[in-house]
């Protein structure tokens, strides 16, 4: 047995608290990817990287490694924006012969790649906090000097669109402290217009050292005793305000101090951060998220790649691309993992100081079983044709969305057969019908138990009863195979023109029917191969209650000749 002394266990408590994990809360985890992007993309560490960092350096470096790479980004990002706004007046360059569109585009990419060299320069020396102050102002003086240096040329052309239009860029620049504005922190004191100003870019700088170090957000003169490192809207419009409630508190406001037991840093950081673990997609900011850090890292960077290769963007894109990053990473690391809850995050902006439009999408354990499992997946992933809408045209729909959307997938299957029973031509996917039919059939199978067993002795004796989950699908997928290769041998080619009839009494939900039609179409025949339907028929579809129709489906996709595509 391993003995330590108390200095030792100290030692190990402290390490074990700079270690870069996630927490379990999603809105602290973002900040701590928003950590983790932000480093990256400054210092060029991936997380694998910056976990061996954390643990090695100081918190005092870290923080002053953090806040130089804070306000990079915030200046670059600034700059960008400014750059992408409409600043000349097109008209009159064009009158002298300039394209306004080739010289913008030729200014933003010198700008930024000069941005970028002086970055490569900088980041090197970044130490303590007062050599990081001195670091930061004379990155954002170099800035303003570029700016300057290229627009002077062209300040008879310049519009004014800044400061409610009473500005142009040049203006900007001469009156604005350090280059920087970001929706999500407008209400901290640092990006006030009134404090941000020419001439005071080392206040801002120790206001905002002051609030990284010491935890000061702001002091409220409305409400009396309100601590100043109170944890509210200051810092995220994802939190509200002690103003936004009319009653006094019952206990005391949660404040950063609370933060700082989970924090493997200051816990101001990463909840300044939680903007930067989003992907901004076509007007939207997306963030998937699982309580696995390495995991939701990896699919995050694998989003962000798939968005930057892609040219335009619909909705039903944006889904399928957030999709294959997540079952990509899920197929590389599955080994890795254990499955956990997993979620989406979507806002669409922030207005009057408050997040627009949030909406999470939850993936549970279960789904993410499937997912996991090669054959079910590669079956699964598929687009299938299921409604006309004229000559030639069809409404597709992917049957991972509707799996992972929590929606059934025979209505799919019901509308891609139906197109084959009206129009010969129409082939049919034989193996993803399958596939889909079996998971609707083995995820009700689980449904049904958790909702007659689940606080009963009988549950987990029921629940392991259907066995695993993907193997389940994969033995009705053999059941609904061995149906329809039993058609082929029991009806001839003339006798298969039945199955617009059975599609019917199928779609009327009567199983009498359905059961009548086969049975008529056999009468006469014997041999092991109707004893096997007759069997089929009983036991799946006359003594089936609610999943009839899937079993009912295999017979018509085996008389359609589905079985036989893939």
């Amino acid at each position: 047995m391993n003995k330590y002394t108390l200095k030792q266990i100290y030692r190990k408590e402290a390490s074990a608290d700079n270690e870069l994990r996630f927490t379990g809360n999603w809105f602290i985890d973002a900040g701590i990817l928003g950590f983790v992007n932000l480093m990256e993309e400054v210092y060029g560490w991936d997380l694998k990287e910056l976990q061996k960092i954390v643990v090695k350096i100081p918190n005092e470096k870290l923080l002053s490694q953090f806040t130089y790479a804070f306000w990079y980004k915030i200046i670059k990002e600034t700059t960008e924006r400014w750059l992408d706004k409409d600043l000349f007046k097109n008209k009159d360059l064009k009158r002298n012969g300039i394209d306004p569109q080739e010289l913008k585009k030729g200014m933003k990419e010198h700008v930024l790649n000069e941005i970028y060299q002086k970055n490569e320069e900088l980041r090197v020396s970044v130490t303590e906090i007062e050599i990081t102050k001195n670091i930061i102002v004379s990155f954002n003086r170099v800035v303003k000097e570029l700016l300057n240096e290229k627009f002077s040329e062209y300040r008879i052309y310049l519009k004014k669109v800044f400061s409610q239009n009473k500005k142009t860029l040049l203006d900007q620049l001469r009156s604005v402290g350090i280059i920087g504005y970001n929706d999500f922190f407008t209400n901290l004191s640092i990006f006030n217009p009134s404090s941000n100003i020419s001439g005071k870019e080392e206040n801002v700088l120790t206001i905002f050292e002051k609030l990284i170090w010491e935890g000061y957000v702001r002091k409220d003169k409305k409400i009396k005793n309100l601590p100043t490192n109170i944890l509210d809207k200051s810092l995220s419009p994802f939190i509200y305000s002690a103003s936004d409630f009319h009653n006094e508190y019952y206990g005391k406001p949660m404040t950063l101090k609370t933060l700082e037991t989970i924090a493997f840093i200051k816990p101001v950081v990463y909840l300044l951060l939680v903007p930067f673990s989003f992907v901004w997609i076509s007007g939207k900011n997306y963030l998937f998220y699982a309580p696995d850090i390495k995991f939701a890292y990896h699919v995050n960077k694998k989003l962000r790649y798939y968005i930057k290769n892609i040219d335009s963007l619909n909705n039903k894109k944006i889904f399928k691309i957030t999709w294959n990053a997540i079952l990509d990473t899920l197929i590389e690391y599955k080994s890795q993992y254990s499955l956990e809850n997993m979620y989406i995050l979507e806002f669409s902006g922030i207005k009057n100081q408050q997040i627009q439009n949030v909406e999470y999408i939850g993936i549970s354990k279960i789904v993410s079983t499937i997912l996991l499992d090669d054959k079910i997946r590669e079956s699964l992933n598929k687009s299938l044709p299921f409604r006309k809408l004229k000559e030639g045209q069809y409404v597709w729909s992917w049957f991972l969305e509707e799996l992972i959307k929590g929606n059934p997938l025979y209505p799919i299957v019901l509308g891609h057969v139906s197109l084959s029973v009206k129009d010969k031509d129409q082939k049919i996917s034989g193996n993803t019908i399958f596939y889909a039919l079996s998971t609707d059939i083995a995820l009700n199978e689980v449904s049904s138990i958790e909702n007659k067993y689940l606080f009963t002795d009988d549950f987990f004796e029921k629940l392991s009863g259907i066995g695993n989950l993907p193997q389940r699908i994969k033995q009705i997928v053999g059941k609904l195979y061995a149906i329809s290769n039993l058609v082929e041998e029991i009806f001839s080619n003339d006798e298969r023109n039945i199955a617009p009839e059975l599609f019917s009494a199928l779609r009327k939900k009567n199983k009498n029917a359905f059961v009548n039609i086969v049975l008529k179409n056999i009468i006469g025949k014997k041999g092991k191969e109707i004893e096997r339907m007759t069997d089929y028929l009983f036991k799946n579809i006359l003594n089936n209650e609610n999943l009839w129709e899937r079993y009912a489906m295999a017979i018509i996709v085996g008389l359609l000749g589905g079985y036989k595509n893939g």
